[in-house]
């Protein structure tokens, strides 16, 4: 039996969904369709649509628009931030770039470091697994 002191606790820093769905959108639905294809959900999807009536919206905007606690508003700001959509600025939120630039200059951009990263870790593992068959 191993210990777990030879198993690392791994906790993840940042958690990315995306996926390609079909059908692809009819007219008229197409930035719901690019939201929900990163995971965003229902409330993501209107809070989303929110901000871009309004020039930025705080936390307490969120709550009482959509009754929803501080706590439940800053997840959902924070998770429209984490995929690169939405920007931060002190305690405001706004949409600095429409969706599509927001897209190929934040979000790519996050994902090709992570993959990068990611992929960096791998080659050290190969280079070691390598090693010890020699």
């Amino acid at each position: 039996m191993e210990s777990n002191e030879s198993k690392p606790n791994y906790s993840p820093i940042f958690e990315f969904k995306i996926m390609l769905l079909r059908p692809k959108p009819e007219k008229g639905h197409e930035k719901e369709w690019v939201l929900k294809s990163f995971g965003a959900t229902k409330d993501m999807i209107k809070v989303y649509n929110y901000i871009e009536k309004k020039d930025a919206v705080t936390p307490e905007d969120i709550a009482q628009e959509f009754n929803k606690s501080i706590e439940e508003s800053i997840e959902i700001l924070d998770q429209l931030y984490n995929l690169g959509i939405v920007e931060k600025l002190g305690r405001g939120y706004l949409i600095e770039y429409p969706l599509h630039i927001a897209l190929r200059r934040k979000t790519l951009k996050m994902l090709e470091k992570i993959l990068l990263e990611i992929s960096d870790i791998a080659k050290r593992a190969e280079k070691i697994k390598v090693r010890s068959n020699e």
